[in-house]
């Protein structure tokens, strides 16, 4: 059985899809490679797809400025400024205190006898 029809690609026949949206599924790395390298083509500017689905709203700001929806050189220059925070270093000196905190987002869950995933811890750890 096959879970998600778009997927079928995987399973031997090809190595890449055009998605009903008009995007690529690509499943090769090489494919990958020559897709993220060639921008003109293969753009991950949702400018005017996104315009047309979040209209003039921060979700349109938030999909159209983050870095994963961004073409070099944006992306590139964006990227180099937060690299250090993403090191293997950095992430290791955040584990503790990552730690802690869902510790005590756990403890605090375990005390409820409902809660919202959102609002009792997902929305608490990126703040942080």
């Amino acid at each position: 059985m096959q879970p998600l029809p778009d997927l079928s690609c995987s399973a031997g026949k090809r190595a890449d899809k055009r998605l009903r949206s008009g995007t690529w599924f690509l499943t090769r790395y090489d494919d990958l490679v020559t897709a993220y390298k060639n921008t003109k083509q293969f753009s991950s500017d949702k400018r005017r797809e996104f315009a047309r689905k979040y209209g003039d709203t921060p979700l349109y700001e938030h999909h159209t400025t983050s870095l994963v929806f961004n073409d070099p050189p944006a992306h590139t220059r964006v990227r180099r400024l937060i690299m250090g925070a993403l090191s293997p270093r950095a992430i290791a000196a955040m584990e503790g205190d990552l730690i802690r905190l869902v510790d005590m987002l756990l403890d605090r869950i375990g005390q409820k006898r409902m809660i919202d995933l959102i609002e009792d811890s997902a929305a608490t750890v990126p703040s942080r």
